[in-house]
This record gives structure tokens, C-alpha cells and sequence, in this order.
């Protein structure tokens, strides 16, 4: 077996030798294993085997450990497992977290996972270490479903493939536009990795007037304020986001409009009696706001009238 490639009852084996183990690790370039996830693993191997599965089984055979995907962003996978028909990810933790969080990690790795190839299934999965509890990501229904390892066994191919397709991913596809690529916005064919969820986070928490977001060219910034504006207004709150940068097809401006909850225009229709009965006013390509546009919306966050700028 390739190096790498990890054979978990020989993982297991190797440790009871502290020093082999160590060789082993470095050999499969596990270095940076932590205890929980060892301790982890171990105990899918054990709950593996007492489904009746061998020491000689494939199905035991072809596993990466701690695979980190650097594109647009970074996103760590704890356990995978390619075959012909199926990809298998596993996710480890130490203990019960919420579910909206393993649901946002789930999305992100079955939307990474998938663009490896559209005939090939994937199949996700999250282990709790201390309940010892199995959950299934259901895509369809983008909810967590409790399985018993027996059903995990049935599920894991005979056949492994010794290749991190993950290696070779193009990635130019994940950051999208609303506005060139409204559709794939409003249809959720998108993620928001973990850099720009952190981004995200601090938009919508903070308890500032006034919120910046500062990026290079191409991190998904406009992707960015368009998930905060969907999320707000979801929440009942009345949001405007406003493009500085005039939209010359008035179709992308009325089809945002007609499927989003907030309120979408162009710099060209700015009207601050208009934008004053807003919650929230959200600015893409400030930098374009005339001195005047600022001053005004400046006035109108700093007496209260609205909430956040």
C-alpha cells in the first residue's frame, strides 16, 4: 500500500510500540495526528470489527488521514477514502458539538467532494468519540441521520483507489458571482469556506454602526455580503444592498430582486429618504460612493436610524 494510505488495523497495530508508531506516522505523513483522533479511529476500527469485519477485508484499506485541500480558502477532511463509484469522508469529534455546525462542514465537503466528478457518489459521515454516535449527511435534505456501523460497513466500497483526487480539483469554480452567476446564488450552488464564514461571522455579530470587509480581488467578497444579506433578512430584518458600479443588464438587477427577501439596486438609484428605512444597508464596492453618498449614509448611521452600515 502506497505511503499514505493508511490500513487501519495495521494503524491500530502500530501502536503499541511508541516508537514504530512514531515511524509509522511519519512514514504516512501523519505527523500532526492529535490523540482524540487517534483515539477516534481506533474506535471505528473496533466497532468496524465487531460487525464481523477481518483483518484481511479492503474494506479496512485505502484510507487518508488529515487531508488538508488548499484553494480558495483551506479545508481540512479527517478521514477519506476513494473508490470507483463512491467517496467516503469521515469526520471526527471528540465531543457533541451542535448540529448546525457538522451540517456546515458536511455542506462544504459534500459541495468539494462532488466537483471531483458527477458520477461518482459521495457519501459523508461524522463520528462522535464521546457518545459514540454515527451520522449520516443526508444532501438532500441537508440534515444529519443517526446509522448504526452495521449500515456504515454495507455502505463502504471492496474497491479503493491509492490517488488524492483532491490533488488535481480545479477550484476556479468556487467562488462565484451573484451577479454574473445569479442562479447558482439563489440555488445554493455555492459554499462559503472557512475563512469566509469567519468573515461572515464578524459582519453579522458584530454590535459596531459601522463594519468593513477588506479582501483581494477574487476571495469572494461580493459572495460574501450577499450570504450576510440573504441570513438577515431571513431573519426578519429589512436589508438593502446596494452595488456601487452601475448595472448596465437590468435583468441580473430584477432577477436578485425577485428571488431574494432583501432589496437590491445600483449606486445609480441611491435615494437616502429611501435607504433611511432600511435595518441594515449593505455597500459593495464602497470605495465608489462619492464623498456626498458618504456623508449622507454616515448621517443617518450615526444618528441610529439605521442599524448597521
Amino acid at each position: 500500500m502506497k505511503s499514505g494510505f493508511i490500513n487501519l488495523l495495521a494503524f491500530h497495530s502500530s501502536q503499541s510500540d511508541m516508537g514504530i508508531f512514531q515511524d509509522y506516522k511519519k512514514i504516512n505523513q501523519i505527523d500532526n495526528i492529535d490523540n482524540t483522533e487517534i483515539e477516534a479511529i481506533n474506535k471505528i476500527y473496533f466497532k468496524l470489527k465487531e460487525h464481523g469485519l477481518q483483518g484481511w477485508d479492503s474494506r479496512l484499506s485505502g484510507y487518508l488521514l488529515g487531508v488538508l485541500y488548499k484553494g480558495v480558502g483551506s479545508e481540512e477532511f479527517d478521514m477519506l477514502r476513494f473508490s470507483e463509484q463512491k467517496i467516503i469522508n469521515i469526520e471526527l469529534k471528540s465531543t457533541n458539538v451542535p448540529n448546525e455546525n457538522i451540517l456546515r462542514q458536511l455542506k462544504r465537503h459534500s459541495f468539494l467532494l462532488s466537483s471531483i466528478s458527477s458520477t461518482v457518489d459521495v457519501s459523508l459521515y461524522t463520528f462522535i468519540l464521546e457518545t459514540e454516535e454515527l451520522f449520516k449527511y443526508d444532501k438532500n435534505q441537508e440534515n444529519l441521520v443517526e446509522i448504526s456501523f452495521e449500515q456504515l460497513l454495507e455502505e463502504i466500497p471492496d474497491d479503493f483507489i491509492e490517488y488524492n483526487y483532491l490533488d488535481n480539483l480545479d477550484d476556479t469554480s468556487f467562488i462565484i458571482s451573484p451577479y454574473s452567476e445569479p442562479d447558482r446564488f439563489f440555488n445554493s450552488q455555492y459554499f462559503l469556506n472557512t475563512e469566509q464564514e469567519k468573515a461572515k461571522k464578524m459582519i453579522i455579530e458584530s454590535s459596531k454602526s459601522y463594519v468593513g470587509l477588506k479582501g483581494a480581488a477574487g476571495t469572494g467578497k461580493s459572495l460574501i455580503l450577499f450570504d450576510v444579506a440573504k441570513e438577515l433578512s431571513n431573519c426578519g430584518l429589512r436589508v438593502l444592498l446596494i452595488f456601487c458600479s452601475g448595472l448596465y443588464d437590468t435583468d441580473t438587477e430584477q432577477t436578485i430582486n425577485k428571488n431574494c427577501l432583501f432589496d437590491f439596486i445600483d449606486i445609480r438609484k441611491f435615494n437616502i429618504e429611501q435607504i433611511a428605512t432600511y435595518d441594515i444597508v449593505i455597500i459593495d464596492e464602497s470605495q465608489r460612493l462619492k464623498i456626498a453618498q458618504w456623508n449622507k449614509l454616515a448621517e443617518i448611521t450615526n444618528a441610529g436610524i439605521i442599524n448597521k452600515l
